[in-house]
This record gives structure tokens, C-alpha cells and sequence, in this order.
């Protein structure tokens, strides 16, 4: 079986490399079709699953990850969302830890700067959101941006393994 992830961002495609117990792993460059820095859960929802969709073109399963933001009342919370989408173009959704961004780099965001932009030139390291991440960075390297992921992917598959075994009625919504 052949699952494309719809990034060639290291973090991505090793979440799903940790996750897949069987076929070929690969990433994909694809367009998310929305803002390079997603502001509101149902935004980064939809980067995940247009991820998802693109990089199924190329494979037998395609998963698509999309980090974010959202507000909630006066705090802003980094979030990752992923979208398993099969062949049969059944879509699963799922989400991963959150958790809350320190003010200094809210201000950089409402400037209307990527957060993996802002952590990188702060970190001195362009490709720091492929390495760590703001995850690893925010939880003193307790969970890695990769293991954030992993979390993510394993709920999707999870999600997908469940609805095998129920002959599709999760996704076709008559469980």
C-alpha cells in the first residue's frame, strides 16, 4: 500500500513513517488551499483535508497534517489537525494535543506572520519546524512536532481500521 503525505515537511512524513506498520511512505509537495497560517480550528480542518485529497491522487491513502491557531476568549492555542483520505474517498478527521502560545509571539501573529516563521528567525533556525517545532519548543522538547503528529496519524488510522472492521459504517454514518 502506498500512503502519500501531502507535505515533504520531516516532521509530517516521519509521524506517518512511525505510524504505517506496512506499505511505502512517501511525501508529497501539495497546496493546503488555505492561509499559510490558519487562524481558526475549522480552517486548519480544511488545510488538512485538501492536503489529504491532493496527496491521494499520488497514493492508495493519503493523509494530509495542517498546524494552527485558534482563540479562545483572550488566549490563542496552537492546534494540528490531520485528514486520512481513502480511494474510496471516505475522509476521517482528527485532532492532536493543543496547547497555549506565549503572548510575545501572539503579537507576531496578529501581525499577520507565520508561526513557523516567527519560531524560526526567534530560534535562528529556518528549518526549525521541520525539527522540533513550536511544540518542542513550548513543552521544553517533551513532545516534538513529529510526536505530535504520530498522535494525530494514529487516531486517523485508527479511525480507518475501525470503520474496515465495521463493514464502512463510520464514515457512512450508520453506526
Amino acid at each position: 500500500m502506498k500512503w502519500v503525505v501531502g507535505s515533504t515537511n520531516d516532521a509530517k512524513v516521519g509521524a506517518v513513517k512511525d505510524a504505517v506498520i506496512d506499505g511505502e511512505v512517501i511525501g508529497s509537495s501539495v497546496p493546503s488551499d488555505v492561509s499559510e497560517q490558519p487562524v481558526t480550528d475549522e480552517e486548519t480542518i480544511r488545510g488538512a483535508i485538501n492536503r489529504a485529497h491532493y496527496a491521494k491522487e499520488k497514493g492508495d491513502v493519503g493523509i494530509g497534517l495542517e498546524g494552527g491557531v485558534r482563540r479562545i476568549g483572550n488566549r490563542t492555542f496552537v492546534t494540528n489537525w490531520g485528514a486520512l483520505v481513502t480511494q474510496e474517498g471516505r475522509v476521517y478527521v482528527a485532532s492532536g494535543p493543543s496547547f497555549e502560545l506565549p503572548p510575545f509571539f501572539v503579537r507576531q501573529l496578529e501581525r499577520g506572520e507565520e508561526l513557523g516563521v516567527i519560531l524560526g528567525r526567534w530560534k535562528k533556525d529556518e528549518q526549525f519546524r521541520s525539527k522540533e517545532g513550536a511544540s518542542g519548543m513550548f513543552t521544553n522538547g517533551r513532545l516534538l512536532r513529529r510526536d505530535m503528529y504520530r498522535i494525530v496519524v494514529d487516531t486517523l488510522i485508527g479511525q480507518w481500521e475501525f470503520d474496515q472492521q465495521t463493514n464502512g459504517s463510520f464514515a457512512n454514518g450508520s453506526l
